[in-house]
């Protein structure tokens, strides 16, 4: 049997301590560290009573815990900042993170190819979410109009999510530059009831406790 996958899990909030749970339950990955940039202990207690080190430079975090992938649920302005620490020391990254600009993903995988390693940025990992997103995809050739209605709870820092944008972005790729037809309304008693849009797919963002 091989040795198990050295996993760095970037985040030690509430996300950041789920996937180190995840990952310690799993016998074929090794939770060697996690970094969080606003950290204020320097260990997390795993499930099993052992302990491993937490670290607020991304930089420190790879050159002492050595990771073969680098597990990413944060924000937006951390995720860059990982990654040029970890591209360099041959870390691979997996990225949960929502609302990346398109010119950092497109940066990440120039970089990635010429570094020759492997990386995965996904909107969303659940397996229903994935299912929904390519059925609206094969809806979207056959609809003239489509809005996008997303829930979430109200500590959610992003609206809309990295999923709603995903999903739109796909079904508007599948209907290969048709645009949708997009209500626009005459009169808007409230200012900006329907301004959020992508690409003619107008998005809803619900947050509220419990969702």
């Amino acid at each position: 049997m091989s040795d198990p996958l050295r996993i760095l899990v970037s985040g030690a909030g509430k996300m950041g301590r789920t996937i180190i749970d995840a990952v310690d339950g799993d016998a074929t990955l090794a939770p060697v560290g996690a970094v969080d940039g606003f950290a204020t202990a320097d260990m997390i207690a795993l499930p099993n009573g052992a302990t491993i080190p937490l670290f607020t430079d991304a930089a420190r975090a790879i050159d002492e815990t050595a990771p073969d992938v680098i597990i990413d649920f944060t924000n937006a302005s951390w995720t860059p900042i990982l990654a040029d620490a970890a591209i360099p020391r041959g870390a691979r990254l997996v990225i949960g993170t929502s609302g990346l600009a398109d010119d950092f993903v497109a940066d990440l995988g120039r970089r990635c190819a010429e570094a020759k390693l492997g990386a995965v940025i996904a909107a969303n990992f659940a397996i229903g979410a994935i299912v929904m997103m390519h059925a609206a995809k094969i809806a979207s050739r056959f609809f003239e109009s489509a809005e996008i209605i997303e829930q979430h709870h109200d500590q959610k820092v992003d609206a809309p999510s990295g999923t709603a944008i995903a999903t739109a972005r796909g079904m508007i790729a599948a209907r290969n530059g048709k645009p949708f037809a997009r209500n626009i309304p005459e009169l808007t008693p409230i200012t900006h009831a329907r301004d959020a849009a992508f690409d003619g797919v107008t998005i809803h963002s619900v947050r509220l406790p419990g969702l």
